[in-house]
C-alpha cells in the first residue's frame, strides 16, 4: 500500500457513505505524509506532534474545506471549535487528532459523535456532528503536500468537492493548484 492507495481507498469509501473508514484511512495517509514532511518527527513517539503540525501548517485549506467555506484560518492562526469529548472547546488540530486516535485505536468515533453531509459542526440534538467536509479537507491537504510530489494514483482519479472537480493525478504535491481549483 502507498499514500496514493490510501487516498484512493478513502475516496471510494467516502463515495459509498462509509465516512468513519474514509476518515480513518485519510488520517493514516496524513500521518504517513507528515512523516515525510517532517523527518525530524518520524520516530514512533512523535505521532501526535507531527499530525498536529501538519494540520497547523495546512490550516488554510483544512479550515475552508472542512467548514464548507464558513471559516478561513491562515496557517499560524489558532481556531477553537466545540470538542466532541468535552463540553468545552479545543483547537482544530486537537479535534482532528482526537478523531484520528479514536478511529485508529478504538475503531469508533467518540461517544455520540457522527459524520454528516451538511456543514454542521458541534453539538446538536442527536449528538456531536462533524461534517464529512473534514474528510475532504484531510485528503486534499495530503494530496497537496510537497512531500507527495512523486506519489502516483490511478489515472482518472478525481475528487468532487462542492461541484468542483479535483483531478488527483494532476495535483500531487501541488497545494497551490488545489486551492486555485477550489477558489481559496
Amino acid at each position: 500500500m502507498s499514500i496514493g492507495d490510501f487516498v484512493n481507498d478513502s475516496i471510494l469509501l467516502l463515495k459509498n457513505g462509509r465516512y468513519e473508514s474514509a476518515m480513518c484511512i485519510a488520517m493514516n495517509a496524513m500521518d504517513a505524509t507528515a512523516k515525510l514532511e517532517y523527518p525530524d518527527l518520524s520516530k514512533p513517539g512523535n505521532v501526535g506532534e507531527r499530525n498536529l503540525r501538519f494540520v497547523r501548517d495546512n490550516y488554510d485549506s483544512i479550515s475552508v474545506v472542512g467548514t464548507g467555506g464558513a471559516i478561513y484560518s491562515a496557517p499560524g492562526s489558532h481556531l477553537n471549535l466545540p470538542d466532541p469529548k468535552t463540553a468545552g472547546t479545543s483547537s482544530l488540530e486537537d479535534i482532528l487528532y482526537i478523531v484520528r486516535c479514536q478511529l485508529t485505536h478504538e475503531a469508533v468515533l467518540p461517544t455520540d459523535t457522527f459524520f454528516n453531509e451538511q456543514a454542521v459542526f458541534g453539538r446538536i440534538h442527536t449528538g456531536f456532528s462533524i461534517p464529512i467536509n473534514f474528510i475532504y479537507a484531510v485528503l486534499l491537504a495530503v494530496v497537496g503536500a510537497k512531500a507527495n510530489t512523486n506519489v502516483n494514483s490511478r489515472p482518472g482519479d478525481v475528487l468532487i468537492f462542492r461541484g468542483k472537480l479535483i483531478p488527483i493525478t494532476e495535483c500531487w504535491g501541488c497545494k497551490d493548484k488545489i486551492t486555485s481549483l477550489l477558489g481559496i
